[in-house]
């Protein structure tokens, strides 16, 4: 392990930018698909990112499948993207597969099945999609085990939140999750994660220290960006990859 103070670590690395999908492959069974061939997974997208051409995409109930067959070559779902199902306000109900590993922020935003649910942590199959209301102060919360991934921006602007357990199935953090989290003081990354995505724990200025797990491999920009509080993070030789901005205005 070595132990880095934040004083005198240099963050002068580089990484790729990430990918974000903007378009569709093929609508099947009223669902909207973008494929990635190279590993054979599809990704349930929206019909336009235009909210008002996008809203009626979707409607009543969705069953979205494990896999898809398009011209002769199956598919796995495994992920919902961003905005997927946002503005869809005649969604009442959506019916996600195990498969399904990761969902985008803002997939059911503004749709009659999330805007029904009651208050708190809301989940979409097996990820931890969003926290649904206002936090109350000094909030204890346990992510349930089986859960995959936290979506991103899934706790964001939560200032109420001071603790939180994340089970070892979780292999995602998403970018956002924790976004001013002011409140959180502590947390425990588990070996099942291998990447802490960008600006994951953005301003969460309660922080006062970290230990990344030797599960991890890269942490992209601005993951802990505005960190105020913390003072030294452990990072293990598995991490080869540190991206610009990744803890700026820590000190």
């Amino acid at each position: 392990m070595k132990q880095f103070y934040l004083k005198t670590l240099l963050l002068c690395l580089f990484t790729l930018a990430g990918t974000t999908v903007h378009a569709w492959d093929a609508k099947i069974d009223g669902i909207y698909y973008f494929f990635y061939r190279t590993n054979k997974t599809a990704i349930v997208t929206y019909y336009s990112n235009s909210s008002s051409q996008n809203k009626t995409a979707y409607s009543g109930a969705v069953v979205i499948p494990s896999t898809v067959t398009y011209s002769g070559t199956t598919y796995s779902v495994t992920s919902i993207g961003n905005s997927a199902f946002s503005g869809c306000s005649g969604l009442t109900s959506i019916t996600i597969p195990n498969s399904v590993t990761t969902i985008g922020e803002y997939a059911f935003s503004g749709t009659k099945w999330f805007n029904d649910l009651p208050d708190g942590l809301v989940y979409a199959g097996k990820v931890a999609y969003k926290y649904k209301g206002t936090m109350p102060e000094n909030a204890t919360i346990a992510i349930k085990e089986g859960t995959t991934s936290i979506s991103g921006r899934a706790f964001s602007n939560c200032s109420g939140l001071t603790s939180i357990t994340i089970p070892n199935s979780v292999t995602s953090i998403r970018e956002y999750a924790f976004q001013n989290c002011s409140g959180l003081t502590s947390i425990t990354i588990p070996n099942s994660v291998t990447k802490i995505e960008s600006g994951a724990f953005y301003g969460c200025s309660g922080l006062t220290s970290i230990t990344i797990p030797n599960s991890v491999t890269s942490i992209d920009n601005y993951a802990f960006e505005g960190c105020s509080g913390l003072t030294s993070i452990t990072i293990p030789n598995s991490v080869t990859s540190i991206d610009n901005y990744a803890f700026s205005n820590c000190i």
